[in-house]
């Protein structure tokens, strides 16, 4: 897989990255994601 894996790379379907607050699971930190936080 070229382009850094999964969230780099040529996208096509959202043009500037939106970035989402998200906080982890795991952590408990809060972060950002590339997609809509469910």
């Amino acid at each position: 897989m070229a382009y850094g894996g999964r969230f780099g790379g040529p996208r096509r379907d959202f043009g500037p990255r939106q970035m989402f607050k998200a906080t982890c699971a795991d952590c408990g930190k809060e972060c950002e994601v590339p997609f809509k936080p469910t």
